[in-house]
C-alpha cells in the first residue's frame, strides 16, 4: 500500500493536510455521486481487475485512512 500511495504523490502530486482539516475533508467526500443515504460509499481493489463497490467506512476508519496518507506512507 505504501508503495501505491509513494506512486500516486510522485506522479500526480499531493497536498498538505493536518488532522484539524479532517472533519472538512470527511464533509467533502459525504458529497461524491457514490454515496446513498448520506453514507460515503467507495470503490476498492482487493487485487487487479477484483473491485469492490459500495464500501463503507466509520468515521474512525476514514480518519485512520488520512493518518497514514498523511503520516505513514513516507
Amino acid at each position: 500500500m505504501r508503495q501505491t500511495i509513494n506512486y500516486i504523490k510522485d506522479t500526480y502530486g499531493s497536498f498538505q493536510f493536518t488532522c484539524k482539516d479532517y472533519d472538512t475533508l470527511i464533509g467533502l467526500m459525504k458529497h461524491d455521486k457514490k454515496n446513498t443515504a448520506g453514507t460515503i460509499n467507495f470503490t476498492l481493489l482487493s487485487g487487479i481487475g477484483d473491485i469492490k463497490i459500495n464500501q463503507t467506512a466509520s468515521k474512525e476508519e476514514l480518519m485512520e485512512a488520512l493518518d497514514f496518507l498523511r503520516e505513514g506512507a513516507n
